[in-house]
């Protein structure tokens, strides 16, 4: 693995099947959409959020030319009112959310510490045991690393009992690299044999 998101890819590979739901809080170009709607197939669900119509538009049109459209719900919303917009009774198999700004367009329009807290704490009530959320965190461009900072004093009074927490870093590459903090919900027959 080259990147964190080859790593990001590869658990969200290992962790979907068809059938299961999935959350992406980023929707941005629809490509971690399409990715996504892809695993859990034409019985599965995606829910999909971002604040920018753009970014929806974009996505939209990604997912119709790829034949995924009807697997996807997509909602043109803050994250942190994720829970405003999906059904009470969800259960999410995997939620991600790949941080910064909407490639080629306005890079002022960023993802916020505290909104990005609030979505990963509603998303939170709506997964399975055993079930992850990805967060993909830039740090390179301005408020980058006060967002992961943020983020990762938030999840560190996340009680250990009930989630596993952990974070992959490049430590040799240069350039403030991303870094991938990945989130799963204690409990279920994982947990039984250790």
């Amino acid at each position: 693995m080259h990147n964190i998101i080859q790593i990001y890819h590869h658990i969200i590979e290992e962790a979907l099947r068809p059938g299961m739901t999935a959350l992406d809080g980023t929707a941005g170009t629809g490509q971690d959409t399409a990715f996504l709607a892809r695993l859990v197939g034409p019985q599965g669900r995606v829910y999909a959020f971002d604040i920018q119509k753009q970014a929806i538009q974009r996505s939209q049109d990604r997912l119709n030319k790829e034949a995924l459209a009807q697997q996807v719900t997509l909602i043109q919303a803050d994250h942190a009112q994720l829970d405003q917009h999906l059904p009470d009774d969800l259960e999410i198999d995997l939620a991600c959310f790949n941080l910064g700004y909407l490639p080629g367009a306005d890079k002022a329009i960023i993802t916020q510490g505290q909104s990005t807290c609030q979505a990963i704490d509603s998303c939170c009530q709506y997964l399975k045991a055993g079930a992850k959320i990805l967060v993909a965190a830039y740090l390179g461009h301005p408020g980058g690393m006060e967002e992961y900072e943020t983020v990762c004093q938030h999840l560190a009074q996340y009680p250990q009992e009930s989630y596993n927490i952990s974070q992959v870093q490049f430590l040799n590459q240069r350039n403030l690299p991303p870094r991938l903090i990945v989130i799963e919900k204690r409990g279920g027959d994982q947990h039984e044999n250790h």
